[in-house]
């Protein structure tokens, strides 16, 4: 082979085969303009705990007669919206108001016998003003016969009989006090009976003891009920309660009044309320402590509804935070993109609360450093590779 071609073939390898530059491990020179980035800074976030819990009624109760009856009346329905002392039932009072009539009667002669119309006085009745007459003669009597007896005009007979006579007077005032006393006890029995019919009069109406919604009616116009049969059930839906099942790890920051936000499936925007009642105690099987929240109802919440809340522990305290934007996540691990140098680096973060668009991070970042934000489908296709 020609000598020449020789060497010229080895100086067109050398020149093509030199080794390429080792590429910077980690790192990736880009064009700080190329990517939108943000600072690393600090903001106050609150710090709060994710709960779930149901909506229920503020008040419910069962209504019911308390006498028996047959149903007269009924002005509600489902979904009947009634306020407080407000008619919704009655019975078949007529019976009622026989008995109420003939109470006030017998009180009427129990009160003509006392001698009384209106007030009882034992001391004042015709048989113990009587009486107590015949006593004061009796003792009249006895004073001028002794007078006469010690000047020796009467016997001692005379002496004995005007004794006899006040002791007899006296024994007569002793009975009718105590007949009078009988006679008033009479008069209260009466009195009683006569309001006991009134109360069983007014039981023959049923109303509202607070405002509020029918839930159920459980009887009809012309059924005959007895004493004690439910006949509606009435709810208190503004405000209402939430029922939350708060963490046990949380239970020592649980304080009354705190802010709870409350989210709906169906239902758009947030419902604030405000922690009124804490459970005493921990369940020992599912470890949560139950909590109350007072809820204001705009009208679209229904008791039995399903809820999912956040309880503000605490506010105002400063973290580390970027957008999420800044986080991408693989496999449980989350990181952030760092500009540094014209250049891109990736590091692993560690993160904690979330307000709003805000990440709160924990470890990783420093205040000051600038963070790559990726698009939302940048960021699914970061997912995807694991970069």
């Amino acid at each position: 082979m020609n000598p020449r071609l020789i060497l010229a073939l080895l100086l067109f390898l050398a020149c093509n085969t030199a080794p390429p530059a080792e590429p910077a491990k980690g790192k990736l020179v880009v064009e700080p303009a190329a990517a939108e980035t943000a600072v690393v800074g600090t903001t106050s976030l609150e710090r709060s705990v994710q709960v779930t819990g149901v909506l229920v009624a503020d008040e419910r109760a069962t209504l019911a007669f308390q006498v028996p009856g047959r149903v007269s009346e009924l002005r509600v329905d489902l979904g009947s919206v009634v306020k407080r002392g407000q008619l919704l039932a009655a019975l078949d009072a007529r019976d009622m108001e026989l008995r109420v009539q003939q109470a006030d009667a017998l009180l009427a002669q129990a009160r003509a016998r006392l001698g009384a119309a209106a007030k009882v006085d034992v001391e004042d009745t015709s048989q113990a003003r009587q009486a107590r007459a015949m006593l004061t003669q009796a003792e009249q009597t006895r004073v001028r016969v002794a007078e006469l007896f010690k000047q020796g005009q009467l016997a001692a007979a005379n002496m004995e009989a005007a004794e006899t006579a006040v002791q007899v007077a006296r024994g007569n005032l002793d009975a009718a006090l105590e007949e009078g006393g009988n006679r008033g006890a009479i008069v209260r029995q009466r009195a009683a009976e006569l309001e006991l019919a009134r109360r069983q009069a007014a039981e023959c109406r049923l109303v509202a003891p607070f405002d509020g919604a029918v839930e159920a009616r459980l009887v009809s116009p012309g059924q005959t009920l007895q004493a004690g049969a439910p006949v509606l059930t009435l709810v208190r839906i503004q405000p209402l309660r939430a029922r939350l099942d708060v963490p046990e790890r949380h239970a020592g920051t649980l304080r009354s009044q705190q802010v709870v936000r409350l989210t709906m499936d169906g239902l758009p925007g947030v419902h604030p309320g405000v922690l009124t009642r804490l459970a005493p105690v921990i369940d020992p099987l599912t470890r949560v402590v139950l909590v109350e929240a007072e809820v204001q109802n705009d009208g679209s919440m229904r008791p039995g509804g399903l809820v999912r809340g956040e309880i503000v522990l605490a506010s105002g305290e400063d973290a580390i935070t970027v957008p999420r934007a800044a986080i991408t996540a693989f496999a449980g691990v989350e990181k952030v993109t760092l500009i540094e140098d014209s250049k891109q680096i990736s590091r692993t973060v560690t993160t904690g609360r979330r307000q709003g668009e805000l990440v709160e991070v924990l470890s990783g970042l420093k205040v000051g450093e600038r963070v790559v934000l990726r698009s939302e489908s940048g960021a699914r296709a970061a997912q995807a590779t694991g970069k």
